[in-house]
């Protein structure tokens, strides 16, 4: 029997859930949230970038990449003017870039090479944006081949 792992990059072998709270805890405001309330923002960011990504998906075409942050800042009750949104969305990507792949996932990576479990990366997004990713967490290091496929 032949077994196979898949990883997927965005909040598995990415935290951008840590890039969030990150980018949140920069508003010195904001540093009080509980993690209850951190959790909630973040479950509703995801679900607008959903959108957003499908909107893409579906046009080829993003009206506005920022109304992911318009929602957060709505459910903060803070004004949401576009300079505003764009610095959060600017400094959540900086956050997101520092990030690196887990001493855990590398070790992960090594047992099932070690026990010949063939392992690869799945993900969804824009795709420049998620090669960038796969390059920020050397995942060609690990990986000893790269398939590229669109799907739809």
């Amino acid at each position: 029997m032949t077994v196979a792992v898949f990883f997927d990059v965005d909040d598995t072998l990415l935290d951008n859930y840590a890039a969030f709270k990150e980018t949140l805890f920069a508003l010195s405001s904001l540093a009080s949230l509980s993690e209850e309330q951190m959790q909630k923002l973040y479950k509703n960011f995801r679900f607008y970038s959903e959108l957003i990504y499908k909107q893409y998906y579906e046009t080829r075409f993003i009206n506005n990449i920022n109304a992911r942050w318009q929602w957060v800042t709505k459910d903060l009750n803070m004004a949401s003017d576009p300079l505003f949104l764009e610095e959060l969305d600017d400094l959540y990507h900086k956050n997101q870039q520092k990030q690196k792949l887990s001493k855990g996932y590398i070790d992960l990576f090594s047992f099932l090479e070690k026990n010949k479990v063939y392992f690869g990366v799945l993900t969804n997004g824009l795709e420049k944006t998620q090669a960038n990713k796969i390059k920020q967490l050397n995942l060609l290091n690990y990986i000893s081949s790269f398939a590229h496929k669109k799907i739809g």
